[in-house]
């Protein structure tokens, strides 16, 4: 049996009007799109590594779009399966735990960004959080399903940061999820280009990881990688950046389906639990 539920998603920007759309531009809003839908259905799901077999039972398809601003119908198809959604979860659910997940990471970034300080209250299942500022409870988010919202967070995150960097680069002003079926919904615009701006580290220890670069800009020398193994980072999809001298060799390695990689690993300070966690990535060597 599977499910459905609708949704819309509407860019606008110097890269998204009544010229045209740009496809590098809009290939990179859905990329980072997917990836809010791959950390849920992952942290739902269990997985660890995230591959096309764990992609299966779910699908996302578009049916319509429009040229203006880019503005686009989409549908979440789930074929339910009780190994995987013993939740009961529906499509509906699953948009909303993306929503959900959205609302709480706006809330305590914009309050970093004020320099507010506050402390998180979860419930042991961890589907409810209450923000809490001077002793009072300020905000309370609940998932609709019996999911992790840290977790989940902590997993959009990077999600949210690559949106932030397309906004940063003036090519696209805003963007916006919504449902008919939900009052909540996802809105990003330039004034939240800085928003999940955090400090980075650098480690100074070089690992070898084993993986496949698929997405590589050249201008900014930074990109994707896909990773299968390595020791001691969890594999998934990670942002990398590379020094100029080095930008040459990654281009041709991505002529190969998957290779070996010498990196260092960049950390931020998580804004949830306050513990540096992995970013991303300098490949140093190849």
């Amino acid at each position: 049996m599977t499910e459905e539920e609708s949704f819309r998603i509407k860019i606008e920007g110097p890269s998204f009007n009544e010229n045209g759309t740009s496809l590098n531009e809009l290939l990179k809003v859905y990329s980072a799109i997917d990836g809010l839908f791959e950390s849920t259905h992952s942290n739902i799901a269990g997985y660890e590594k995230y591959t096309k077999i764990n992609r299966n039972p779910y699908q996302i398809i578009i049916n319509e779009a429009k040229i203006g601003s880019w503005d686009s119908y989409l549908k979440i198809l789930i074929a339910v399966s009780p190994a995987l959604f013993n939740q009961g979860l529906t499509p509906k659910d699953y948009l909303e735990t993306i929503f959900v997940t959205y609302e709480f990471l706006n809330s305590i970034f914009t309050l970093r960004k004020k320099g507010e300080k506050y402390r998180l209250n979860v419930n042991g299942s961890g589907n409810r959080i209450e923000i809490i500022k001077e002793n009072n409870v300020t905000n309370i988010y609940n998932a609709p399903v019996t999911i992790n919202l840290v977790a989940n967070a902590q997993k959009s995150l990077p999600d949210y940061r690559e949106i932030a960097d397309i906004l940063k680069s003036g090519n696209m002003t805003s963007l916006k999820i919504n449902s008919s079926n939900s009052s909540k919904s996802i809105k990003l615009t330039s004034e939240d280009a800085n928003l999940f701006d955090l400090v980075e580290s650098r480690s100074s220890e070089i690992k070898i990881v084993y993986g496949e670069i698929y997405r590589f800009n050249k201008r900014t020398r930074t990109g994707k990688i896909h990773i299968s193994e390595a020791d001691g980072i969890v594999p998934g999809k990670y942002t990398f950046s590379v020094k100029k001298d080095n930008q040459i060799d990654i281009i041709l390695s991505m002529q190969k389906n998957e290779g070996t990689f010498s990196v260092l690993e960049i950390f931020i300070e998580d804004p949830i639990t306050g513990k540096q966690i992995l970013d991303s990535l300098e490949i140093v060597d190849l």
